[in-house]
């Protein structure tokens, strides 16, 4: 959880590649467990405001007409507690916001959809229909499936490892096996035209 976490902060900004179910979900999840208490804390602090309140209410009964420094000492405490909690949240959510659209992106593409499903947010029901395809396992592309060993050692999570890497480079969808003729054929013609003619 904690090495996912990580790598949901270091790639915050990265919209290309893959994200993991287990990536996903655990950076969802560290999120909701920072966030909890402190939502838990302005509920609380709301409730027991209204409590107080309704409390002074009853002790005084009907004739209760509270002054204005008696309501601010009834508000007072609860209201700057949930103003410290809420400017907390919505600091949180700003800073969350870039890595959370970038790994909703990327796992978007690791199950197999365009990135431009994540526009689904903004249609009723479509926050259902994202929830689905998170929750879709990897579907690679299809050349992992081809037999060829040397497609299938590639890793699409490995940021770090350049495009071609476990094949040729400088063409990635050639048979490995096959040869190259820039270096044999075209290089064997250039010794050919170079050699002195022969009588």
């Amino acid at each position: 959880m904690i090495d996912a976490y990580k790598k949901y902060w270091k790639q915050y900004s990265d919209f290309s590649g893959r994200s993991t179910r287990s990536d996903f979900w655990w950076a969802f999840l560290c999120n909701a467990l920072i966030s909890l208490p402190f939502v838990l804390i302005f509920y609380v602090t709301f409730i027991l405001t209204l409590f107080r309140i309704f409390g002074e209410m009853a002790y005084y009964g009907n004739d209760y007409e509270p002054t204005a420094d008696h309501i601010v000492s009834l508000f007072a405490p609860g209201l700057t507690v949930m103003g410290f909690v809420y400017l907390f949240l919505i600091i949180f959510s700003l800073a969350t916001l870039v890595p959370n659209l970038a790994i909703a992106i990327r796992r978007l593409r690791d199950a197999g959809f365009h990135w431009g499903f994540i526009f689904l947010n903004l249609v009723p029901f479509g926050a259902i229909a994202l929830l689905v395809m998170y929750c879709l396992p990897t579907k690679l592309p299809d050349y992992y499936y081809q037999p060829n060993a040397s497609f299938t050692n590639q890793n699409p999570y490995n940021q770090d490892q350049p495009a071609g890497t476990g094949f040729n480079q400088s063409n990635p969808y050639q048979n490995p096996n096959q040869t190259n003729p820039q270096s044999t054929g075209f290089a064997e013609g250039q010794d050919q035209t170079n050699q002195p003619p022969q009588n």
